[in-house]
Formats: C-alpha cells, sequence, structure tokens
C-alpha cells in the first residue's frame, strides 16, 4: 500500500523534527560530558537519542508507504513495522519515567516489561484475522497499560510534587489516545480509515514522544538545580 499524500507529508514532516531533535539530544550529551556527566540527566539524553533515530526511521518508512500488509483472512491492511518500532521506542520512554521517577530496580524493570507487553498485545491484535481472538488480544494488553501506571502512581515523587503529577498526566492522556485510535481503525472496528488513524499516530507522536522527551530532560534539570541549591544552602 503506497501511503497517502497526508499521511506522507505529516510524518515528512514528523522526520524533519525528529532530525532536529537528534542534534538537540547529541549536542546536550556532548555537552554534559564535557561539563562533568550528571548521571540520570545524560541517562535521558541517550534515551531521547535513541528514541528519536528510532522514530525518524519509522516515520520515513511510514512516508514511504512501506510497513503494511494485508491481514490474512480478511484482507484489512495493517501497518505492522508500527508495532516493532513502538516496542522499542515505549520501552524506552518508559526507562526515562524510571529514571525520573527514580523508581527501585525491580520497579524500574517491571515497568519496561510492562510497557513493552502492552505493545506486543497491540501487535498481536493488530495481525490476528479472527475478531474474537483480536478483541482478547486488544482487553490482554490494558492490564500491563495499568499496572505500569500503578507502578509509577505509587512512586512518592509523583504524590509530594505537582510537576510529577502533570509527568503522570501527560503519560495518561498521550498514551491513551493510541489504543482509541487502533480501536477505531480498521484493526478492529473499521469506524475510521487507516490514514486517518496513521493521521492520529502521527500528531500524538509529538506529545507523547518528542515533547514529553524534552519535558522530561527539563524536568530532571530542573530538579538538579533545586538539588544544587539546597546543597549549596545547607553549606
Amino acid at each position: 500500500m503506497v501511503a497517502t499524500f497526508p499521511v506522507s507529508l505529516l510524518y515528512a514532516f514528523n522526520s524533519v523534527a525528529y532530525v532536529v531533535l537528534i542534534f538537540w539530544a547529541g549536542l546536550n550529551i556532548v555537552r554534559d560530558i564535557v561539563g562533568g556527566i550528571r548521571r540520570q540527566q545524560t541517562i535521558l539524553l541517550f534515551h531521547s537519542f535513541a528514541l528519536f533515530s528510532l522514530n525518524l526511521l519509522l516515520s520515513i518508512r511510514v512516508a514511504l508507504g512501506y510497513g503494511n500488509i494485508q491481514r490474512a483472512g480478511d484482507n484489512v491492511t495493517v501497518n505492522v513495522e508500527r508495532w516493532i518500532y513502538y516496542v522499542l521506542s515505549c520501552s524506552l520512554l518508559a526507562a526515562s519515567n524510571g529514571e525520573i521517577l527514580r523508581l527501585k530496580r525491580l520497579w524500574y524493570w517491571a515497568n519496561i516489561v510492562l510497557v513493552a507487553a502492552t505493545l506486543v498485545c497491540g501487535y498481536l491484535a493488530g495481525t490476528e484475522a479472527d475478531s474474537g481472538a483480536r478483541l482478547t488480544y486488544f482487553i490482554a494488553g490494558f492490564f500491563p497499560f495499568l499496572l505500569s501506571l500503578g507502578i509509577m502512581f505509587i512512586c512518592k515523587r509523583v504524590h509530594n510534587n505537582a510537576t510529577y503529577k502533570i509527568f503522570i498526566l501527560w503519560i495518561v492522556t498521550t498514551w491513551s489516545i493510541y489504543p482509541i485510535a487502533f480501536a477505531l481503525g480498521p484493526s478492529m472496528y473499521h469506524v475510521i480509515s487507516l490514514v486517518f488513524e496513521s493521521m492520529i499516530y502521527g500528531i500524538d507522536d509529538w506529545f507523547s514522544k518528542m515533547l514529553f522527551a524534552i519535558f522530561s530532560f527539563y524536568t530532571m534539570v530542573g530538579y538538579y538545580r533545586v538539588f544544587a541549591t539546597v546543597n549549596n544552602d545547607n553549606n
């Protein structure tokens, strides 16, 4: 399936944005290394660099109309490559969340695995021709997603800091758009077309990935500045 003009235009625009953000992350990584590494802040930048690189590849592929298959049994067009990239990129986002919220090691890795499991369920639901199995996989994906949110909500930093409450609300809102678009798209209930579904994903990528990564980074920078100020005052 060749991508339509609106989809190609949107994802070409996203590709340019990702290139800019890759340079932004790269320059900040160099600055941190030269100026003295702040471990968590630099890890976030590496996550962002990898995240933007993955999504740049995805945007180029979607813009060119690659990655679509005809699902066996009903001939519905599904973009399978998207799920592969999303498993990797959302796992990176989960890792960034763990760094920002300072999750303990067990919860940190559990959160990454749960997010990856959610996306794997989405992939299975998208490629499954049987409607009953498709719905089963779709519903099953909500359980690891809710458990992941639960892990982040139990973090003390969320309860004690308004910025981190915004952080969690951002995740819940932007990440919830994907399954809604998926359910309404041709993979599930055929309410919207694959073109419209792809447009929703492309637009939401701005909020759930690009802006979110920048917000995460500057949230961490702000944390270090406050931490440094408190230490200086105590000294």
